[in-house]
């Protein structure tokens, strides 16, 4: 396997600024969906996220990439080694993918994403610094594996040509500290991620918590393990239960250029899912985030 680190131009990175991003439903984005929250709320959302299971197959979305270069934006795919199985998972195991027994697939996969001729962001088994005992993936808790799996598919996609991946270390912000057994190294790595939710009191076991609470920890972390990569906040959003979401929403856009500089874009988890994060969960919040953004003019892009 290739261990050259991808000489891509991060064309991607803006020179100074954070991208805002969004999630807006599970599949294939919806770029007309994105384009019409993209007129109510004021973001311009040039970063798309959106999640591919193994399951799924491994025929590269090039039509939906081309849609959100379309748009406007790039494409952010996020490889998941599962069959949506929960933790106890077996249909694409770590050990599986580490014997090889993926490699023709995977091949497949990287090289039908050269037809994109613009760069992508993607991760592989995001989330999976949770303790094995703990974890809601079946890639999770285990760190040799990881880092192994994690290394092959990035040398698989180099040796196809697909070099326009930049590759995305995407962490949880729980267990922060467990992060750097897990990192690939740099040579392997494009963006450093992290994951964090604001649930509130939405969950029996949550409680409201701030930016700074969520996102401090892992931060830390991610900046000790490279002084030089951006960091990226692979998803994230926050509940209206529990607190105000509007101070929150406004807290964040505030605190990031001012105390986290190296955020260099975020996505926002735009869904109803174990809550309602969607920035549109109240008027309230809605108008927090669109004042916010203009308060902050061309910082967020």
């Amino acid at each position: 396997m290739s261990k050259s680190h991808s000489t891509v131009s991060r064309t991607a990175l803006p020179p100074k600024g954070c991208f805002t991003g969004i999630f807006t439903n599970e599949g294939l984005p919806d770029i007309q969906q994105i384009t019409q929250f993209r007129d109510r709320s004021g973001g311009n959302f040039p970063l798309v996220m959106w999640y591919h299971a193994f399951a799924i197959g491994f025929d590269f979305p090039v039509d939906a990439c081309r849609q959100v270069l379309q748009f406007g934006g790039t494409p952010f795919l996020r490889l998941e080694p599962w069959s949506w199985g929960g933790p106890d998972d077996d249909s694409f195991p770590l050990e599986a993918i580490n014997a090889g027994m993926f490699d023709s697939r995977i091949r497949r996969f990287a090289g039908q994403s050269r037809a994109i001729e613009a760069p992508i962001l993607m991760s592989f088994g995001h989330e999976m610094n949770v303790p094995f005992e703990k974890r809601w993936y079946p890639w999770g808790g285990n760190p040799l594996s990881y880092v192994a799996a994690f290394r092959r598919i990035v040398g698989l996609f180099r040796e196809e040509g697909a070099r326009h991946v930049e590759w995305v270390f995407a962490t949880n912000e729980w267990d922060a500290l467990r992060i750097p057994d897990y990192y690939p190294g740099r040579e392997y790595v494009d963006w450093l991620g992290i994951d964090g939710f604001n649930f509130g009191d939405s969950q029996s076991w949550s409680s409201w918590r701030t930016f700074d609470q969520i996102f401090g920890p892992p931060h830390e972390q991610l900046v000790h393990l490279d002084p030089d990569l951006p960091i990226l906040i692979a998803e994230f959003g926050c509940s209206e239960s529990g607190g105000d979401k509007a101070e929150w929403i406004k807290d964040m856009l505030y605190r990031i250029p001012h105390a986290y500089p190296r955020i260099r874009a975020m996505v926002w988890f735009n869904i109803h899912k174990e809550t309602d994060w969607q920035l549109d969960s109240s008027e309230k919040a809605l108008h927090a985030f669109r004042t916010s953004l203009a308060q902050h003019n061309g910082h967020y892009l």
